[in-house]
């Protein structure tokens, strides 16, 4: 662009300098206010006499017979002082000669040298560029001629090819443009100087100056590793400097881009300016700034919650089922994104909703970030989880009476039922269970089941992470009845008696006892017997009633029956009797 309009001025001034042409001047002779006489020592010279002074018609042309070659015209051969002399002084009065003779003196100063103009150019910066004259604002011209012998009779100007005027007071130049100044002076015997040419180019528009940022950029949120870039052009003289200032501040040369992180977090404005070689300065445009920026230098905060199941104990434990929810806040520029990820350096997964855990038992760890607009990162935080995807097992016990036979288990009211349950990760919370079709309810303690007949008991436990197990069943059959006891005699009564109000049968001597027990359920495991106040003795096959004379003392017999079943359920029977000889 420079150079195109480097080309521009030079056809400009070319054009102007053609487009005039300086005026020809005659030469002549002059006569000062002082009376002396100055003819132009480059013009013919012609002497006359005459001997009536207001009569010039009548006066006679000197010629020279003997250097006649020289003397019509004669030229003055010296600058300045020139005398034309006869040979003695002749009183006028008297018209003798005067005494001590001398010459009578006619003096003619001769001016063969042309004038000299100088110019002056003040009151605006001046700047050489490419051999190109420029100057900035206020520029005034004035013009100073001096001639040696004559004196100036006029001073001549041209500006940008116009017709020469005279010259008579300091001259402006307030458009920014191209110029061409031509100029001479003129003497009063007609010695005009050669022509003088200025050519320049007045410089009145300052640079226009320009930001940008040049890094992390959102709205008017800039971050610390951002950098301000201001540039500046300038169409004539260039830009010699560029300065700026922070909220109104020392003004600053700027020589590099401004580092954001010089600046503290917050709001600011900015000023900047361009000045160029002729000190034309800008005048900064707040417009362009558009009410400041604001550095950014706080990362976001971060945290995390987890939704669902969870348990702290040794660890925070969840199951498959919880999700981590990633929060982040940013007051300034924004929350742009939030990223996580399972290995420390693979944090690359972009946050979108609460996602679960890896589905796989044992301690894990999610690490995780946030960015913002301006790309402040926020330090790596963590949360580590031990993920219990393994339910609790549990069992069940019966402590105390119980039989177990054809694949069916018997107990009775007094056996206690024991549930227990284990977990190995986060440890069991609860068990819950119910009989048969009853309401469910929490096992606290052992329990006992004393209704009679066949029970199912359903069972599971929950772990503290609310893993919960299949239910479980066991059945059993609640037996209370002792077994029935039957008691048989080897012979028939003989007769019966009327005792007390009791009709008892009567034996003879010899009669035998015979004792027996059966049990719907379990079965019966003994029978306990004692004859009157005698000890209770187990009956067995050896060791009977029916196997021994038991029974001789003819009196009144009272035998005691005990029969427990394998539960130890018991009946118990009194059998009373007589014996007599007849």
């Amino acid at each position: 662009m420079k150079k195109i309009f480097t080309s521009t001025l030079a056809l400009l001034l070319c054009i102007g300098a053609m487009a005039q042409t300086k005026p020809e001047h005659k030469k002549k002779m002059y006569r000062s206010p002082e009376g002396k006489l100055y003819v132009n020592k480059h013009q013919p010279m012609y002497l006359f006499l005459g001997t009536d002074p207001s009569d010039k018609s009548k006066a006679e042309k000197l010629t020279s017979e003997s250097t006649a070659k020289y003397a019509n015209p004669f030229y003055f051969d010296t600058e300045g002082l020139n005398t034309v002399r006869t040979p003695s002084k002749v009183d006028p009065i008297t018209k003798k000669i005067v005494q001590p003779v001398g010459d009578v003196v006619f003096e003619v100063y001769a001016d063969g040298l042309n004038p000299a103009t100088y110019s002056k150019f003040f009151n605006a910066p001046k700047y050489i560029k490419n051999g190109i004259v420029y100057y900035g604002k206020g520029l005034k011209m004035t013009l100073s001629s001096k001639d040696k012998t004559s004196g100036v009779e006029k001073t001549f100007i041209s500006i940008d090819g116009s017709d020469y005027t005279g010259y008579s007071a300091e001259k402006i130049f307030d458009k920014e443009k191209p110029y061409t100044v031509k100029y001479y002076a003129l003497d009063n015997v007609g010695n005009d100087e050669d022509e003088k040419e200025k050519k320049f180019q007045t410089d009145l528009t300052a640079p226009v100056v320009n930001h940008k940022f040049d890094g992390e950029i959102s709205g008017k949120y800039i971050s610390g590793r951002t950098k301000i870039i201001l540039t500046a052009t300038d169409n004539l003289t260039g830009v010699q400097k560029i300065t700026y200032s922070i909220d109104g501040g020392t003004e600053n040369l700027y020589n590099r881009p401004i580092s954001a992180s010089k600046i503290l977090s917050g709001e600011h404005k900015i000023e900047y300016w361009g000045t160029d070689f002729v000190k034309n300065k800008s005048i900064f445009d707040a417009s362009k700034i558009d009410g400041g920026f604001i550095v950014d230098n706080t990362a976001p905060k971060v945290n995390h919650k987890i939704i669902g199941d969870q348990y702290k104990a040794k660890y925070t434990y969840v199951s498959n089922r919880s999700k981590l929810e990633l929060i982040a806040e940013d007051k300034q520029a924004g929350v742009e994104v939030i990223n996580y990820g399972f290995k420390m350096n693979d944090v690359k997964t972009v946050y979108s909703e609460p996602f679960k855990f890896i589905d796989k038992l044992g301690l894990q760890t999610v690490y995780y970030n946030s960015t913002d607009k301006v790309k402040n990162k926020s330090v790596l935080k963590s949360k580590t989880v031990y993920l219990d995807n393994a339910t609790p097992i549990s069992g069940i016990d019966y402590l105390g009476p119980q039989f177990f036979t054809r694949d069916t288990l018997f107990i009775n009211k007094l056996t206690k039922v024991k549930l227990f349950s284990y977990d190995k990760a986060s440890g069991v919370k609860n068990i819950n269970y119910k009989i048969d079709e009853n309401s469910e309810v929490e096992y606290n303690n052992v329990f006992n089941i004393e209704k009679d007949g066949f029970h199912k008991v359903h069972f599971y436990a929950n772990d503290n992470v609310n893993n919960k197990e299949e239910l479980k069943n066991s059945e059993v059959f609640v037996d209370n009845i002792g077994p029935a006891i039957y008691v048989n005699f080897s012979i028939k009564p003989i007769r019966t008696e009327n005792i007390d109000g009791k009709t008892l049968n009567v034996y003879p001597p010899y009669v035998k006892m015979y004792l027996g027990a059966t049990d719907k359920s379990c079965g019966t495991k003994k029978i306990l017997y004692k004859i009157n106040n005698g000890q209770l003795k187990s009956y067995s096959s050896s060791n009977s009633p029916s196997n021994m004379e038991m029974f001789k003392t003819t009196k009144t017999h009272k035998v005691y029956i005990k029969a427990l079943d394998k539960l130890g359920n018991e009946s118990i029977k009194e059998v009373s009797f007589i014996v007599a000889e007849k």
